[in-house]
């Protein structure tokens, strides 16, 4: 008998709904909290619906999963390399020491032990039925007690679902809002049958030779994941090493032979060291893609990481495991993955509620586009005295371009404001330094653009800013993820009803999708914006602003 498949076009989830869906609730789910607000329909009409977060009405989550995310404009890399510092001869980056590290951890473990109680359900699809992790003595006791030391009292919901499918051997795409403990949930597995398959024999470290390779989009992520891997693989014979753009080339390479059986690495570098040789993936056993969504949708990521995955000397696809970890996904997207998975041995896990972080209060303001620097100034000093007289509220700012990032610094600094910026205008000692200002207080407010809005993880962030809308509600998502990690925190938006049309709306789908509460002020520039567009629409005529085309 022969079987004829009919894929839906639309449903890009179609294969793997083949072969079975279950949903895993949250244990401990309960609503974050109550509030009263407007809800918003698809279309960005207003309704007249009292919001309560005890709503469990599930949200469309299509419109986030696989249709609205587009092609995102690597708008955080540097087009004038001739002309952009450079760290100085020799550079290493520095790295926290594990003391340190667990120390920062210490400080939210009383937020660590609440955060996972409002983690939305998860549909996994590719299994009839599965087993979830719900506690850390499963685990092997030395990885167990690291853990432990870093205050996670618990698995996540992420981590509940994708480890054990992971331990199974299964290939996974995992998509789940920002601050959901995906990081984790991609690590503890893999050192898990990294140990295993040592003990075994079935692995045994090689120089050069790693077991896993975790591709990041960013040089600030591939550090943060390696000081997070740092501190899980103590004393458990696992080594990691990292490697990205403008960690001087011979010392980067013998940090590779002390040791590298989890390398965290950008493209560019992956591709420059195993073209010369300096590693190599006979025995990789998992190809991990973090922020999956932007490696995977930008040709230059591609352009290098191809080359390296498709050689004939890289592992066979049937060897190793391909793990790919996002807060928002495409259908395209999803379709390009599939090419490294082995589709019969695979799953995706889906939040119910693809959306912003729940933790996130996002609020909305209209500022015209040259009163934004005078109110930025004034919302900074009130709030210096609300949160503490003794510091300003640690607060990232949002801008579209490398140029305005460095101007509104310096403004800031000149009226005696503590600020310090990270672009890919910078070297890589300057980023690094000012990351660290950033972390230690010394500098609460950074100015940034989507350079740090993907993945990366400072717990105590007061405000983000959105000086500047980005050009793609992904990009919202990603910025606001920023905050709201593990414990409450709050998004302010500046937006202009002139130049702010289109995104405006896709944010309002988004606050649907979110069942989250929005000032009823929002409701006039809601109403303008339409103004705006039907006035556009009318005329035929369409507005640019110049001033945002700018990159990183």
């Amino acid at each position: 008998m022969i079987t004829v498949l009919v894929l839906n076009l639309y449903d890009p989830l179609e294969l793997f709904r083949d072969r079975g869906c279950v949903t895993i609730e949250n244990v401990k789910g309960k609503p974050l909290q109550t509030a009263t607000g407007r809800v918003y329909s698809a279309a960005g009409h207003i309704s007249s619906k009292t919001l309560d977060f005890s709503d469990q009405t599930t949200g469309n989550t299509t419109f986030l999963q696989w249709t609205s995310i587009p092609s995102i404009r690597k708008s955080f890399m540097s087009t004038d390399t001739e002309n952009k510092p450079r760290p100085p001869k020799g550079y290493v980056p520095p790295v926290r020491d594990i003391e340190k590290i667990y120390e920062d951890d210490s400080k939210s473990a009383e937020d660590y032990s609440k955060v996972g109680d409002y983690d939305e359900a998860l549909d996994v699809y590719g299994v009839d039925t599965m087993t979830t992790m719900d506690c850390w003595k499963s685990l092997p006791p030395v990885l167990a007690e690291n853990i432990a030391l870093a205050k996670y009292p618990s698995p996540r919901q992420i981590q509940r679902v994708a480890v054990p499918l992971i331990i199974e051997g299964m290939d996974v795409v995992a998509c789940t809002e920002t601050g959901s403990g995906k990081t984790l949930a991609f690590l503890l597995p893999i050192i898990v049958k990294c140990m295993n398959d040592k003990k075994s024999g079935a692995f045994v470290s090689q120089e050069l030779t790693p077991y896993a390779l975790v591709i990041c989009p960013t040089r600030e992520l591939a550090h943060q994941l390696f000081e997070q891997a740092s501190k899980l693989i103590q004393n458990t014979g696992i080594t990691a090493a990292k490697m990205y753009g403008e960690y001087a080339f011979l010392p980067n390479s013998h940090e590779l032979v002390r040791g590298c059986d989890i390398i965290f690495c950008t493209p560019g570098r992956l591709h420059h060291f195993y073209k010369e040789q300096y590693v190599n993936f006979r025995c990789l056993r998992f190809l991990v893609f973090d922020e999956a969504d932007l490696l995977l949708g930008e040709a230059e990521f591609m352009d290098d990481l191809d080359p390296v995955i498709k050689d004939s000397n890289f592992s066979l696809k049937t060897h190793y495991q391909a793990i790919f970890f996002s807060a928002t996904f495409s259908s395209k997207l999803l379709d390009a993955s599939t090419s490294y998975m082995r589709t019969r041995f695979s799953a995706i896990i889906c939040s119910k509620k693809c959306a912003t972080n729940k933790l996130c209060l996002q609020q909305f303001q209209r500022v015209e586009k040259d009163e934004k620097f005078t109110t930025l100034v004034e919302i900074l000093n009130n709030r210096f005295a609300e949160v503490d007289v003794s510091r300003y509220p640690r607060t990232i700012i949002f801008v579209n371009s490398r140029v305005l990032c460095h101007e509104l610094t310096q403004k800031l600094l000149e009226i005696g404001l503590p600020a310090t910026r990270i672009s890919g205008n910078y070297a890589q000692n300057e980023r690094i330094d000012s990351l660290y200002d950033f972390r230690n207080g010394v500098s609460p407010i950074l100015v940034t653009t989507d350079l740090f809005s993907r993945g990366l993880d400072i717990k105590d962030v007061d405000l983000v800013l959105n000086y500047e809308l980005p050009w793609h509600i992904g990009g919202y998502i990603y910025r606001v993820g920023r905050v709201g990690r593990v414990k409450l925190g709050e998004s302010l938006t500046f937006i202009d009803p002139t130049y702010d049309k289109q995104i405006v709306l896709d944010i309002l789908q988004l606050l649907q999708v979110a069942h989250h509460p929005v000032s009823c002020y929002l409701d006039e520039i809601v109403e303008e914006v339409k103004v705006n567009m039907a006035k556009e629409k009318e005329s035929n005529f369409i507005f640019f602003d110049d001033d945002n085309k700018g990159d990183a």
